[in-house]
């Protein structure tokens, strides 16, 4: 292509000699859409008129804006000024030769559908004559390099000398009104939703945020939502271009766009959207009735759909109280579907076991708990009459509790709970999910799900007993010893560190992982950069990765069997792993040598100055305290040992029901409700027993779908089944689908389409959920809710104002960028010395203490894990907050105050 060429020769490919901007402008007037006439100044002319004037020998990696602009100065070559002229020219008519213009930049990194570099180059509107034209060109080049569009490129990771720059030039739109058009929602994401804001006048007003528009939310052929702003001015044309100026009063809150034409600039969108695949940020102008379109790109970052937030919490009971505490801290989301109905049943089942084991068979009946979930959250449920048995029953459950008896909780935990639990995981995880019907895929899954939260009743009864002996050895030790603070007195938290649990053995085992990296050649670097590791040690690496995620890849983030742990997806692990690799991370032992060093001090000093009755009494405390704390977190440690397996099992499952189209993916199979899945399980296994069987070409024998060769061969087929078929193995499938729709009356998921669309919403509506920070409890009245609600884990109270109040777990105060760690997809965004703030923390969240300044949660109280090892690591920790996660931005910068449990938010 030439130095210029018109708009209709170009096409959406030709974005390395228009630039983003021309290429798709060109495609619209290609399509027939209504676009204002023009040409584009080609990549190939900046290029020339850079190489000729030795601009590009002088545009060095690291130059500065201002100059590298001033180099822009230099004057065009007078026959690459003349083409632009010439083209400029062919715009007008016998009767106006000086057509006033746009000229707009069009990068060859911009309006692309990962990066839309929007505003980063300059755009002239008002411009006419010639000459005038050629210097709007020559600026929009120079702006290829002023220091915001240089540090965008650095940022987006784009080299700046793979960057060119094409010139829209179009007539301009002496516009009545002008905006812009989103043709997906961009703050929910919501595809059906069309978002329009409009001004009067031209639309750089719009564009440039000088003046606040109309919105107008369109959807189902209708506006659904109107916002008339006060639009103080309007930009205009001049003779030297365009500029704002005030509104009369009158027109500053009248409605930009009627109903009609809002309708009729959404079908334009529509239609442009179905031209490029895929949802479009439009700018678009109103003359004289005709809409006219001036630019569109993809939309970048589209949020995936948001369903509504939740505002009212209606529960299906009205005789008793639901509550989040216990297992519930460990399940900070709306539950999946497939989890909701499998933990309902298993949780209810082992809440009556655990409480007859402690309080007597007859103290609930049936219908006195359940485990239902209100807008998506999980929920204990107690009958008011029920939780009234129970409170009449308490002093000899708790005699119970903590009595040497054989229904005492650590030893219940190490005798029967945890071998039951793993007796359950093993008989699953021996058996090969590849051979299994979907009926039997599904028992799986339930049955460890059964055991995983018979165990947490197991563990629940472990963490007051290993707790007390703690509470107790601090509260004498402040009394008897301590009085009043003293600078010669070691505090009764010195006492109590030191000692290792489960996630400490988790962080240590990566923390060696790391030491071999960086002692090894060229792994470290590798890591570093998330590239593979040299071939000469990557048996090796995996190796050793292997074994800590056999070891530890069951510590789950969230106890929904949805959410992948490290031992199905280690990217969480990887992440704390460059960490430790690049340095910042504490060495483990090292941190516990001296906490256990500082222990043995105060233990020394209490030997020297304290009296022997108290001592020993004080003794006896501290050492039921060493001995019993840490079991706390190895017991909570291996809450998810069956995970692994369980997310297998439904894996397994979903692949097939993919596979058979029933749904467009395997981990969309805990999206369905558990019937739906049966429904289609019992199908896809009763197609599979009446399909004849297939004789293989390689041996003549019967093909039952496993080739030869052992378990390698084995493995590698089940895999192949998560895979989606092709060429006649879709016909083959769709066979199998045919036929097991043919054997179901449930119409519901028959074709596959219907349940898909059913899935989508699912997760639509869950997103909304998980926007609404669920209450504690509900309803919030009632003598129990009076009573218990200063134990809950979370703060209950309506936080506004520049702090929050929450529980203040470990002292000391830290201000740093808040990292939001909603689940282990925001685990690669932590960076030492950021405030890690989460819904919970749970084991897995371990080796992110070793980065974080400080600790901030919604959910947590002194004995949770968030606690304990904030105090470990020496950093201050705020927890329960109940809305941190919602009144805090991702990189805000927020100080912790654990002393006080106050964490004083980013103001403006």
């Amino acid at each position: 292509m030439t130095w210029v060429t018109p708009l209709h020769d170009v096409t959406r490919h030709d974005i390395a000699i228009a630039g983003g901007k021309g290429a798709n402008l060109g495609e619209l007037v290609r399509a027939g859409f209504p676009v204002p006439d023009g040409f584009v100044v080609t990549t190939t002319a900046y290029n020339t008129f850079v190489r000729r004037t030795r601009i590009a020998d002088e545009l060095r990696p690291g130059i500065k804006g201002a100059e590298a602009r001033a180099l822009f100065e230099r004057t065009i070559p007078a026959e690459l000024a003349s083409a632009i002229a010439e083209a400029y020219a062919g715009l007008g008519d016998e009767e106006d030769d000086n057509v006033v213009v746009a000229v707009r930049s069009s990068a060859t990194a911009e309006d692309l559908a990962d990066a839309s570099f929007a505003g980063q180059q300059d755009t002239y509107l008002g411009i006419s004559g010639r000459d005038q034209v050629v210097d709007a060109v020559r600026r929009c080049w120079a702006s290829l390099w002023t220091d915001r569009a240089i540090a965008y490129r650095d940022k987006a990771g784009i080299d700046d000398a793979d960057v060119s720059l094409a010139v829209v030039v179009q007539r301009l739109v002496d516009a009545d009104a002008a905006g812009v058009m989103f043709t997906a929602n961009p703050a929910n994401g919501r595809r059906t939703e069309t978002v329009i804001n409009a001004a009067w006048g031209l639309g750089e007003a719009v564009v440039s945020g000088e003046v606040t528009p109309d919105e107008l939310v369109v959807a189902d052929h209708r506006v659904l939502h109107r916002t008339i702003a006060d639009k103080e001015k309007h930009t205009i044309r001049d003779d030297g271009g365009t500029h704002a100026e005030p509104l009369p009063e009158h027109r500053r809150r009248a409605s930009v766009l009627n109903d009609e034409q809002a309708l009729a600039l959404v079908d334009l969108g529509h239609r442009v959207e179905e031209l490029f695949g895929a949802p479009q940020d439009i700018e678009w102008a109103l003359a004289d009735g005709t809409f006219w379109l001036t630019q569109s790109r993809p939309i970048t970052a589209l949020p995936e759909p948001t369903g509504p937030i939740p505002t009212s919490w209606p529960t299906e009971r009205s005789d008793g109280m639901y509550m989040r505490a216990s297992i519930t801290e460990q399940l900070p989301d709306p539950l999946s579907p497939l989890f909701a109905d499998l933990a309902r049943p298993a949780v209810t089942h082992s809440l009556k076991n655990v409480l007859d084991r402690y309080f007597g068979s007859d103290a609930l009946h049936a219908d006195d708990f359940d485990f239902p979930t209100v807008n998506g959250y999980g929920y204990y449920f107690y009958s008011t009459a029920g939780m009234g048995r129970m409170m009449r029953m308490a002093p000899g459950g708790m005699r119970t509790v903590f009595g040497a008896t054989n229904l005492n909780g650590v030893t219940l935990w190490r005798d029967r709970g945890l071998p039951g639990y793993r007796h359950v995981v093993d008989e699953w995880s021996e058996r090969d999910p590849g051979t299994l019907e979907g009926a039997e895929l599904l028992r799986g899954a339930s049955e460890i799900t059964a055991a995983g939260a018979e165990y947490y009743t197991y563990v629940q009864a472990v963490i007051p007993q290993a707790a007390l002996p703690e509470i107790v050895f601090t509260r004498l030790y402040n009394a008897l010893v301590l009085g009043r603070p003293n600078v010669d007195k070691p505090p009764a938290l010195t006492f109590l560190l030191g000692y290792e649990s489960t996630p400490i053995r988790a962080e240590r085992s990566l923390y060696q992982l790391a030491t071999w990296c960086r002692k090894t050649p060229g792994v470290a670097e590798a890591v570093l950069a998330d590239r593979p590791v040299p071939p000469e040690h990557a048996d090796e690496f995996k190796r050793r990765l292997d074994e800590h995620l056999a070891n530890f890849g069951h510590l789950t983030y969230n106890l929904d069997v949805m959410q992948p742990v490290a031992a199905d997806d280690p990217a969480p692990v990887m992440a704390a792993l460059k960490n430790a690799v690049s340095g910042h991370a504490t060495n483990p032992d090292a941190r516990l040598e001296h906490l256990a060093s500082e222990r043995h001090r105060a233990e020394a000093w209490l030997d020297r100055n304290v009296g022997p009755v108290r001592r020993k009494m004080l003794h006896k405390w501290l050492e039921k305290a060493h001995r019993l704390g840490p079991l706390r977190e190895d017991a909570l440690a291996d809450i998810g040992l069956g995970w692994p397996t369980a997310r297998r099992l439904l894996r397994e499952l979903g692949s097939r029901l993919a596979a058979a189209f029933v749904i467009d993916d395997a981990d969309d199979v805990f999206w369905l409700r558990l019937d739906e899945a049966e429904h289609a399980a019992d199908a896809l296994d009763l197609a599979q027993s009446t399909r004849p069987a297939e004789t293989s070409p390689a041996t003549g024998k019967p093909d039952d779908g496993q080739p030869d060769g052992g378990e390698d061969t084995q493995a590698e087929a089940s895999a192949a089944k998560s895979r989606k078929p092709r060429g006649d193995e879709t016909t083959r499938q769709d066979e199998r689908a045919c036929s097991a729709t043919e054997q179901t009356p449930d119409s519901k998921w028959q074709t596959g389409a219907p349940l898909a669309r059913e899935v989508e919403q699912r997760k639509q509506t869950w997103r909304g959920q998980r926007l609404a920070p669920p209450p504690g409890w509900l309803p919030q009245s009632g003598f129990y809710y009076r009573l218990f609600k200063r134990f809950m884990p979370s703060n209950e109270t309506e936080q506004t104002g520049p702090t929050l109040k929450g529980l203040g777990a470990s002292s000391g105060q830290a201000t740093g960028p808040a990292r939001l760690l909603l689940g282990p997809e925001d685990f690669t965004k932590m960076r030492p010395g950021d405030v890690l703030v989460a819904p919970i923390t749970t084991p897995a969240y371990t080796p992110f203490f070793a980065m974080a300044a400080a600790v901030v949660t919604d959910v947590g109280g002194p004995l949770s894990h968030s606690s304990i090892v904030a105090r470990e690591y020496g950093i201050p920790a705020v927890l329960g907050t109940g809305s941190a996660t919602h009144r805090i931005h991702d990189g805000d910068i927020i100080t912790v105050d654990g002393e006080h449990g106050i964490v004083r938010l980013q103001t403006f």
